[in-house]
């Protein structure tokens, strides 16, 4: 998903809960959702372990660094942002945050 607004929300109504997920949108433009579907069948998982990720990225996905640093990647060309340039002993600084909250 690109061009993010920096926020998703998980909503469990049978358990009155939220899990509310927030980082800076402009270090990550892009969220890339995966599925882990029992596939994991070493310890601990033992394939049993079912989930979606949601992963904020400043990336092309899947398609590595030699296409994320082209400038007519599709991604690019359309006004993703795929890289951060990050410069040898500069900090660089971010945030992100997961909260859970009960709801009625």
């Amino acid at each position: 998903i690109t061009n993010t607004d920096g926020s998703a929300k998980l909503t469990n109504f049978q358990e009155k809960y939220a899990v509310n997920l927030n980082w800076n949108k402009e270090h990550f433009p892009s969220v890339n959702l995966w599925i882990s579907n029992r596939g994991r069948e070493f310890y601990p998982w033992m394939g049993e372990f079912q989930a979606l990720g949601i992963e904020p990225v400043c990336a092309p996905f899947d398609l590595g660094c030699e296409v994320a640093n082209k400038r007519d990647n599709p991604l690019v060309v359309n006004g993703v942002k795929c890289v951060i340039n990050l410069i040898a002993n500069k900090l660089w600084e971010t945030f992100y945050s997961i909260e859970v909250v009960q709801i009625q």
